[in-house]
């Protein structure tokens, strides 16, 4: 996360911040939700954060005063409203988080900001069901990687195989950096029907253990088809995805990211087709996870947190020397169905965004609100204005579908 703060210098980027969208029904008391806020000992708590901009490798969190949460008004129909786009969140100045709600014409929403350092997107669900019922604040010292011959092959484990998955020539969104970039957001949402079409789908495509193998064949396909209508040939992919490394249905911890990646070279040749694709990649996650690839590779962080971050950011360049990946894809899950309502208001649905990096400046986020499947696409104006935009949604709608 501190690396992405150093590649992360564009001016107009949305920076390393993540958003959780909740659409509320209901008349929203502000005063009422400040109070929640107030007498909350968890987001009291996380207001005494930073982390100081220090030289050398020194990446410890600072703990200060407790300081007020933002919480702001907005009238705007904007999915996020460019004034919170361009609402910067340092790792410097605590908080680390802030709220606005947006009354808008047909639909309002609260949305919580927060910076990816203070935790990943599971830990901020678990952070605002925390504000309707509160739990005991527990503190549990950072896992370590043991010193050990066993650990440190699987550190040279983890660094040889994202040094063979990432060599040669890979594709990416963005050929030309831009100093100035807007960021924008497109949703995707699909009926319980649909979302049944798109499972079934994903079975007779041969995605096994979850739909993300399916999920990512179609947005590397509607990408290749995307390159190939500008005038070029697409290249080999190469993306990292994240990994949740908690236990399934954990309920703790709300601090940090607990996160490992997979990482995917997905073959120019299997474009053309979407089942040799799915299955392809398919093959590549339970290898992985059959040698325990993301535990090797969470244990290469650990010891990296040693290394200085302009040097571990110049480490983790992607093959082209630029970018991270050739575009960003993660599945965030499912909004819990035991957390319905906040502040008073029924919670009508619920949407994650995670940071979308530049470059590559293109993300595809699939979640689920009540078994109904939705993505949320970040992107960057000067990549796709809003004919080529409205393409690629409809290109993936029909990709998943059909």
């Amino acid at each position: 996360m501190l690396a992405l703060e150093v590649n992360d210098t564009s001016i107009g980027t949305s920076g390393n911040n993540c958003r959780y969208i909740l659409e509320l029904d209901g008349e929203f008391n502000s005063e009422r939700f400040k109070k929640l806020l107030q007498e909350n000992e968890l987001a009291r708590w996380l207001t005494r954060f930073s982390i100081p901009n220090k030289m050398g490798h020194t990446k410890n969190w600072k703990e200060g005063k407790e300081n007020l949460i933002p919480i702001s008004t907005i009238h705007s129909d904007e999915l996020v409203p460019k004034e919170i786009i361009a609402t910067p969140i340092s790792k410097e100045n605590a908080p680390l988080f802030y709220f606005h709600y947006v009354i808008g014409k047909n639909v309002n929403r609260l949305i919580f900001s927060w910076h990816h350092l203070l935790m990943d997107a599971y830990g901020a669900i678990l952070f605002l069901e925390n504000l309707e019922t509160p739990i005991k604040i527990q503190a549990t010292n950072q896992e370590k990687s043991p010193f050990s011959l066993t650990v440190f092959k699987q550190l040279f484990q983890a660094k040889r195989f994202i040094d063979k998955t990432s060599t040669g020539e890979v594709e990416t969104i963005e050929s030309s950096f831009s100093e100035t970039v807007n960021q924008n957001y497109k949703v995707l949402y699909f009926s319980k029907n649909e979302t049944q079409q798109i499972e079934n789908k994903a079975i007779n495509n041969g995605s096994k253990f979850g739909l993300s193998s399916y999920f990512l064949a179609c947005s590397a396909k509607i990408v290749a088809d995307k390159i190939e209508q500008s005038g070029k040939l697409p290249k080999d992919f190469w993306i990292p995805v994240p990994q949740n490394s908690r236990k399934r249905g954990a309920k703790w911890p709300v601090v940090g990211n607990h996160l490992s990646f997979l990482f995917y070279r997905i073959k120019k040749e299997h474009y053309k087709d979407k089942k040799a694709l799915t299955v392809a990649i398919n093959e590549q996650m339970m290898q992985q996870i059959r040698t325990k690839n993301p535990q090797a590779y969470a244990h290469l962080l650990n010891y990296l947190r040693h290394v200085p971050t302009w040097l571990y950011a110049k480490l983790i360049k992607g093959p082209n020397g630029k970018s991270l990946s050739s575009f960003l894809f993660t599945v965030a899950g499912e909004h819990p169905k035991t957390f319905q309502s906040l502040n008073g208001c029924k919670i009508k649905n619920a949407l994650s965004i995670p940071p979308n990096t530049y470059p590559p400046g293109l993300t595809f986020a699939f979640t689920r609100f009540e078994d109904c499947i939705q993505i949320a696409i970040p992107y960057y104006e000067h990549l796709f204005n809003e004919e080529e935009i409205q393409s690629l949604l409809t290109g993936l709608r029909k990709e998943l579908l059909t």
